[in-house]
C-alpha cells in the first residue's frame, strides 16, 4: 500500500501582508491569490514495525523515530514532525517521503504546501474526517504556533483550497471565497505571465517577524502601505472577473 498526497504552490496576487497578525485582528485582512501547477508531494508507505522514518528528498535528509517518541523542533524535518505530533499518531510504523517541485525560499508558500500535503497523506491513509478549513487551520497551527515560523494565513488556505481565491481575514477567522474565472481569461494570463527563478532564496520567517513587529508598533511606514495593498485587492478582483488582463499587468507593476 502506498499513499500519496500533493498540495499546490501559490502566487500572491494582491493584498499580501494583510494576512499577518496582528493586522487582520486590528483592521481585517484581504488577500487574493492563485495556485499553480507545481506541487509539494508527500508519500507514505506503511509497515508493521514500531518505528517510522522521514526522508526529505529535496534536502537529502532522513531520520528514524520510535512511536510516541518525544522530540524537539530543531530545524530538521520539523514540518513532518509537527504533523505527526498534532495528529498524535503512534500506531503502525511507516516511511514518509517528501519532495517539492520548487527550491525552498522562493516565496511561493512552499513550507505551507508541504505541511498541507503531509496532512493530506495522513488523512487519506487514516481516513481522518477533516474538512478543508480544518486542514488549513491545522497547517497554520503547526507552522505558526508549534514550530514558531512567522508568517500569515494565506499560504495554508491557498494550498488546501486551490484555484483563485479571495481570503477575508478577521480575528481568529478566515473566510475563503473561490473566484470563478473564465477559462479564457486564465489562458490569457498564462500566455502573458512568466515566473522566473532568479537563483536566490530568502528566509521568510525573518521578514514576516519584522513585519509583525512593525504592525504591533503601529508604524505608519508599514501599516499605510498594507492599507493600500488591501484596497488594491478589489481592483485586482474586478479586473480578473471582467477579463481585463492589461489592467492586471498594471496592478502587478
Amino acid at each position: 500500500m502506498i499513499v500519496r498526497a500533493r498540495a499546490p504552490f501559490r502566487l500572491g496576487l494582491a493584498g499580501g501582508g494583510t494576512d499577518i497578525n496582528p493586522y487582520p485582528e486590528r483592521f481585517g485582512g484581504l488577500v487574493l491569490n492563485a495556485t499553480i501547477s507545481l506541487y509539494a508531494v508527500a508519500t507514505i508507505i506503511p509497515n508493521r514495525g514500531q518505528t517510522y522514518s522521514i526522508t526529505s528528498l529535496d534536502y537529502e535528509i532522513s531520520g528514524d523515530f520510535k512511536s510516541a517518541q518525544k522530540y524537539e523542533f530543531d530545524g530538521t524535518l520539523d514540518l513532518a514532525k509537527g504533523v505527526i505530533r498534532r495528529l498524535k499518531y503512534n500506531n503502525l510504523g511507516f516511511e514518509l517521503f517528501t519532495r517539492s517541485g520548487i527550491p525552498p525560499g522562493t516565496g511561493l508558500g512552499s513550507s505551507s504546501a508541504m505541511t498541507v500535503a503531509i496532512i493530506g497523506a495522513f488523512q487519506e491513509w487514516q481516513r481522518l474526517p477533516l474538512s478543508r478549513y480544518e486542514i488549513a487551520t491545522l497547517a497554520y497551527q503547526i507552522e505558526r504556533q508549534d514550530i514558531g515560523l512567522a508568517g500569515g494565513y494565506q499560504d495554508q488556505f491557498a494550498a488546501t483550497f486551490g484555484g483563485f481565491n479571495l481570503l477575508e481575514l478577521y480575528k481568529n477567522e478566515v473566510i475563503v471565497v473561490p473566484l470563478k474565472i473564465d477559462p479564457g481569461v486564465v489562458n490569457e494570463l498564462q500566455e502573458n505571465m512568466v515566473l522566473y527563478l532568479i537563483g536566490e532564496s530568502r528566509i521568510s520567517h525573518n521578514i514576516e517577524q519584522e513585519k509583525a513587529k512593525a504592525i504591533t508598533e503601529n508604524r505608519s511606514s508599514v501599516v499605510e502601505p498594507l492599507q493600500a495593498l488591501k484596497v488594491q485587492v478589489h481592483l485586482f478582483k474586478k479586473a480578473l472577473l471582467l477579463g481585463k488582463t492589461n489592467e492586471i499587468g498594471q496592478l502587478l507593476d
